[in-house]
């Protein structure tokens, strides 16, 4: 039943139908659809891009432990610095003023210092004036009573005694009444 030959069945073989050509544009948009999306894919990988994103980056702030004028900077800005590299340089004007002034208050205490240590000194040199008019007056009271030949003086000496002896310890009229 089957008339055909082998000849005429390599023929048909052989010829095919002619391509469709739809199919042709439908695998290169896909082939363009798979391009694209790998594209895409890696572009995003290696730089991503969008309206609402932030940037993050290791950044270092930096301050001075003191303020003032900033009147030189010696970086760049987005550049590297080294260890012990000047950065910038402040106004050193307002701090030198500053030692000046607690420079010159240093020497006004010390002035200070020098009166009270003065007025220590002539406070002491009262205190032992005041010691020997006391005792002057405890020699004239012992010769008014040894001229008097009174009995007084014989309850005189000893306060007399006690007063001197308090005003050298504690110059006061307390020590001198005994309270």
């Amino acid at each position: 039943m089957n008339d055909a030959t082998p000849a005429t069945e390599a023929a048909v073989a052989v010829t095919r139908p002619p391509a469709n050509p739809l199919r042709k544009i439908i695998l290169i948009v896909l082939a363009l659809l798979l391009v694209l999306f790998v594209y895409h894919v890696l572009s995003d990988r290696f730089t991503p891009y969008t309206s609402q994103a932030r940037v993050e980056s290791f950044l270092t702030q930096i301050a001075p432990e003191v303020a003032g004028d900033v009147l030189e900077v010696g970086v760049k800005d987005n550049g590297q610095v080294r260890k012990g590299q000047l950065l910038f340089r402040i106004d050193p004007e307002p701090y030198q003023l500053a030692v000046r002034a607690a420079e010159a208050n240093l020497s006004v205490a010390l002035q200070g210092a020098d009166v009270s240590v003065a007025d220590v000194a002539a406070a002491r040199a009262e205190s032992v004036l005041a010691l020997h008019q006391l005792n002057e007056g405890l020699d004239r009271l012992r010769r008014v009573f040894a001229s008097q030949r009174l009995h007084v003086g014989e309850l005189a000496w000893p306060a007399a005694r006690i007063a001197r002896d308090a005003l050298g310890k504690r110059p006061s009229w307390t020590a001198l009444l005994g309270c």
